[in-house]
């Protein structure tokens, strides 16, 4: 007799059927497949921060994380708003900038008066092997050779930088107290560890809400009120950043002439100044960032031509194509494009063209061969220097140049590369440009109309 009638129960369990075998392997290898893609997904958008961010996150997570450790929290290091509170009370606000009794110039690799003594004193002879010579020249993206040509107009303009400062545009720091950090900053801090928040939540190991919440904006507000408050105290200077910063028209069209005529002068270096010249009026007319001009390449550019009831002459339109940059990661075509000015000095088809011309006719570089895109797709418009055309200005050297165009025309402005982008916007409206058309944060058409009326 079976033994589940003597002693009851049911029959005997049967181990899982094929079926279920196979729906349960299947099951499994669809969890891993989901797992993978969330993991990818994750990693290619991490991987695709701006470098500057991917720092500024870095550093911001490893204090949390060093925060979590030091705690030794339950949870570890999943991010809840009330940790996050925490966090901001008992760290990020209790950091401070130290302040330097030092004077430097924001943006500059190397003090040119540290090479003005050197020069002095060996006469000349020896910079091209001097460390600091060599800083300052990969700093410029420039040969050691051009930079000791070109050294005697860098001092000089830096002598009259220093006869004649307002002190705008230089970290001055003669106080020994130390910096709180800014609103801005702080924001970036909570960014970062938002980050980590959707990173857990995308793979599962965080059900929590959202930290974003009620208790984290009233801290966030009552930083910005301290900020204001220290700032008043401070007696900081109130029209920085303000709705006069920048340039005036006037200063605008003084910049023009000091490159202009800097180009005429410097024989060596002329092509900086009119790849500064057109930089600048690009930054204006375009309403670009820094990094747009700086990666900007030929193929970037196309030719857009009126029709005749525009006027008695041709008019033509050099447009910009923008498919990626700070708020453009998805590869979205968006077109910044400029008129021709009825000022020559100010017209950045002028300024283009004579930049061309310098570069493919005067300093030897090799014109672009248009019988294939892959000849020709990837030269800059902007060139780092003669020979290298397709290898990318870096932001050094932008900054130096503009920053000393902008001390040569009497120009005092916190911000340098960025000072075009506002200025351009602004000076567009007074002249009666659409808010619209002018506007840096439209998404779809963008057009700004560089001819002024006659």
């Amino acid at each position: 007799m079976p033994l589940h009638r003597i002693f009851g129960g049911g029959p005997a369990r049967k181990g899982p059927t094929e079926a279920e075998l196979l729906m349960l392997e299947r099951s499994q290898s669809n969890r891993a497949a989901l797992s993978a893609a969330v993991n990818n997904a994750i990693t290619a958008s991490i991987a695709n921060q701006p470098a500057n961010t991917a720092r500024s996150y870095a550093k911001a997570q490893k204090l949390w994380r060093e925060f979590c450790a030091d705690r030794q929290f339950d949870d570890g290091v999943l991010v809840s708003e009330e940790k996050l509170v925490l966090w901001l009370q008992e760290v990020v606000l209790q950091l401070r900038v130290p302040e330097k009794p030092t004077r430097k110039r924001k943006g500059d690799v190397v003090n040119p008066a540290v090479l003005r003594q050197k020069r002095r004193k060996g006469n000349g002879k020896g910079l091209a092997l001097d460390p600091q010579v060599r800083q300052l020249a990969e700093g410029l993206e420039m040969p050691v050779e051009e930079l000791l040509e070109e050294l005697p107009a860098m001092l000089a303009d830096d002598r009259a930088v220093e006869a004649g400062e307002g002190g705008d545009d230089e970290e001055t720091t003669t106080a020994t107290t130390d910096r709180f950090l800014k609103a801005g900053t702080v924001d970036s801090y909570i960014a970062a560890v938002l980050q980590l928040y959707k990173v857990q939540q995308a793979l599962g190991h965080n059900t929590l809400r959202h930290p974003r919440g009620g208790v984290l904006r009233d801290i966030v507000r009552q930083t910005k009120e301290a900020q204001d408050t220290r700032d008043r105290e401070a007696f900081i200077d109130r029209g920085a950043g303000g709705i006069n910063a920048g340039y005036s028209d006037k200063e605008f069209l003084s910049l023009q002439r000091h490159l202009l005529k800097s180009a005429c002068q410097q024989s060596h270096t002329y092509p900086h100044f009119l790849r500064t010249r057109l930089d600048v009026l690009m930054g204006h007319f375009y309403v670009l960032r820094g990094e747009n001009r700086r990666e900007g390449e030929l193929a970037d550019l196309a030719l857009l031509t009126y029709p005749p009831i525009e006027g008695p002459t041709p008019c033509q339109a050099v447009v910009f194509t923008i498919s990626r940059g700070k708020t453009n990661k998805s590869g979205k075509k968006q077109f910044m494009g400029a008129l021709r000015h009825k000022d020559p000095l100010l017209c950045s088809h002028s300024a283009m063209a004579q930049y061309f011309f310098a570069r493919w006719s005067l300093r030897g570089e090799a014109p672009p061969n248009f019988r294939s895109r892959r000849s020709w797709y990837r030269t800059k418009l902007l060139v780092a220097r003669p020979g290298k055309e397709k290898e990318q200005l870096s932001y050094p050297a932008q900054y130096e140049a503009v920053w000393r165009a902008f001390a040569a025309a009497s120009i005092h402005s916190v911000k340098k590369t960025h000072a075009m982008r506002g200025c351009g916007v602004r000076s567009g409206e007074l002249h009666g440009v659409d808010e619209e058309q002018a506007s840096p944060s439209l998404k779809f058409f963008l057009f700004y109309a560089s001819r002024a009326s006659n």
